[in-house]
């Protein structure tokens, strides 16, 4: 199977909604990918279409506002997969962890609560769980 890789920079909110598989920091050079793709498919096949998206960390830091000890280096490579294009994405929950995976929502709703620390507008009260 071919390595597709797509520009996600215009694609957030859709990776947001799908939940995509993200790994921050992964090279985006066809030998990183392709191995990559040998792990998903050992756990998952993948529908017709697919392909990893990137996006650099200024892109994000852009988006979603990051500054300082929460900013992403510029030129950081985040890869994602949406999970739509999976054909069992449960397959990967699990075994994401042990190469760094993570979903785009958990990285934007965390960078978002950091943020806003950082930002002196956190209101919530430190007592909840």
């Amino acid at each position: 199977m071919a390595i597709v890789i797509k520009d996600g920079s215009a694609m957030l909110d859709e990776f947001y909604k799908d939940w995509s598989l993200t790994v921050e920091g992964l090279s985006a050079t066809p030998e990183s990918l392709g191995a990559y793709m040998k792990i998903l498919t050992s756990l998952t096949d993948v529908k017709d279409g697919f392909a990893f998206y990137t996006v650099s960390g200024k892109t994000m830091n852009d988006k979603y506002g990051l500054t300082g000890d929460n900013a992403y280096p510029d030129n950081l490579t985040i890869v994602m997969v949406m999970l739509k294009d999976l054909v069992n994405p449960m397959k990967v929950a699990v075994p994401r962890f042990t190469w760094g995976g993570r979903w785009f929502t958990d990285i934007v709703d965390n960078n978002a609560r950091k943020q806003r620390y950082i930002d002196g507008t956190d209101n919530e009260d430190e007592n909840d769980d």
